[in-house]
């Protein structure tokens, strides 16, 4: 457990997260001017103090990687539906 009561769908999304090996995890909520809200999330295999020491290093890398890949996945989505820049 993690320290807090968690519901039936919170304890089952961590049961198959460690069916994939997944022991920790970064999410780096992402909000849009428009109002959208997106998330990406960073996980590891490793022990937690080792991901955290690497997250909190590189916390500002992270948030930026995390932008521009959503802004890559938005221009995706435009480009699906037959639109261009």
């Amino acid at each position: 457990m993690r320290g807090f009561a968690t519901s039936q769908v919170q304890q089952r999304l961590f049961d198959e997260e460690a069916e994939f090996g997944i022991c920790c995890g970064l999410t780096i909520p992402i909000i849009h001017r428009r109002g959208c809200n997106a998330a990406v999330t960073f996980a590891a295999d490793e022990p937690y103090p080792a991901f955290l020491r690497v997250a909190e290093r590189y916390d500002q890398a992270l948030q930026l990687m995390a932008t521009c890949f959503h802004i890559h996945v938005r221009h995706l989505q435009w480009a699906a539906r037959g639109k261009s820049a």
